[in-house]
């Protein structure tokens, strides 16, 4: 509930809400409940701008999670806390290692492998490590060019020159149009 609150712009009632359902976790003395209202505090923080005190719940409620075995808290927490951390992070560098880490806390509990390698591709795009990123996304994308692998992280080409594999081509679109080398109109050849 909390996070729907936080979600539509109600960033203080969404805030409210995760601490009731948090109260009553305590209460019923339920580890994954708890996990699961720290993780949606974590949210609520981080949407009334409150990022530090969110990565902090959002930690504590993976934590949480992983002890209670909880795996759609432990799904739900990391995904907030790569977010969170992409949004505010000064370094993005520990990103990639905590999608690796969540990515393996994950595998072992059954879920696909690789389930949150967008995010941390999308940090090694920020960070200007252009091969990483798209050997990461091409993990998460199952191959394909790398601009459409790409696009599934959010990020565009900056130049062709940085994803074009030799003799490939790049797609223009995100369908099969093959953008070459091709010279702008009016230019000569």
């Amino acid at each position: 509930h909390s996070c729907l609150l936080a979600l539509s712009g109600r960033a203080r009632d969404a805030v409210q809400a995760a601490e009731d359902s948090l109260a009553a976790a305590v209460a019923a003395g339920s580890e994954a409940e708890r996990a699961a209202a720290l993780i949606s505090l974590g949210a609520a923080r981080a949407a009334s701008s409150h990022p530090g005190e969110a990565v902090d719940l959002l930690w504590q409620g993976c934590e949480l999670a992983r002890a209670a075995d909880s795996v759609d808290s432990l799904a739900t927490g990391y995904v907030l806390l790569l977010i969170v951390q992409l949004l505010v992070a000064s370094d993005l560098t520990p990103i990639v290692d905590l999608a690796a880490l969540g990515n393996d806390v994950l595998a072992r509990r059954g879920l696909p492998e690789g389930h949150l390698d967008l995010y941390a591709a999308a940090a090694q795009v920020e960070l200007g490590h252009w091969p990483q990123a798209r050997e990461t996304a091409r993990r998460v994308g199952g191959g394909g060019d790398d601009v459409e692998v790409l696009d599934r992280v959010g990020q565009t080409a900056r130049a062709a020159g940085q994803l074009d594999a030799p003799g490939r081509g790049v797609l223009a679109q995100r369908g099969d149009d093959r953008l070459g080398d091709l010279q702008g109109a009016g230019e000569e050849r």
